[in-house]
Parts: C-alpha cells; structure tokens; sequence
C-alpha cells in the first residue's frame, strides 16, 4: 500500500515500472491498483511500463499487463519471432531476430511503427 500511498502524494509526472509482471500475475491489490494508473493518471501524466517476456503477454487475459497492452506502446527486447510484436500492433521483418542476440538490442513499438533502439546498460553505483 505504499505505492497508493506515493501515487496520493505525487505532484506532477510519474511512471510506474512493474518489472516481472509474470510473478505480479493473480495478485488482486496488485492488479487493481496497476489497471488504475494510466486510465486515472492520464490527466496528471502518470504512466505505466509493465516489463516481462513476450509469452506472458500473449496469454495474459485480464490484468494491469492487458491494460497496458491496450496502450499499443511496448518495447520488446530480443524478439524471438517476428509475431511477437503483434502485441503492440506492429509486425517486424524477418530480419528482426537477431542472429546474436545483445543485451539491451529491440525494438520500440509506438503507433504500429516498430524502431530498432539500443537500452544502454548503466553500472550500478
């Protein structure tokens, strides 16, 4: 509940990140209070990144992961196949499987445009 808490107390723009959404799955307060924060922050400028693999995505019916999928805005690290994006409304080439996979190497899908990005990796400390 410390999360509401700090939601109730923001002043201004703010994202949400819930890594590992797969482990959040089944958890009520969890998923309520997920669904929430783009729909009621949208005015206030809250945002919500909801990271997992591709395959929890899929099968994922009704949670804060299919709210956020309704966004069609995602990024999808290390494609597997090219159907995959479909989940943000976009179809990559054949070429975006990466022969050798890098970390950080994907794609930012917005709009149904997908663009090939690189996240830097930042050194703890």
């Amino acid at each position: 509940h410390k999360l509401l808490e700090l939601l109730r107390e923001a002043d201004g723009p703010l994202v949400v990140l819930a890594d590992d959404a797969d482990a959040l799955a089944g958890q009520s307060a969890v998923d309520e209070l997920l669904s929430a924060v783009p729909a009621k922050g949208r005015e206030r400028g809250w945002g919500l990144v909801v990271a997992s693999n591709a395959a929890y995505f899929g099968r994922t019916s009704r949670s804060f992961a299919t709210v956020a999928r309704e966004y069609k805005c995602g990024l999808l690290l290390t494609p597997e196949d090219t159907q995959q994006p479909g989940l943000f409304g976009a179809r990559l080439p054949r070429s975006a499987v990466f022969q050798q996979p890098a970390a950080g190497r994907g794609f930012l899908i917005q709009s149904g445009q997908a663009v090939l990005v690189q996240v830097p990796e930042v050194a703890a400390g």
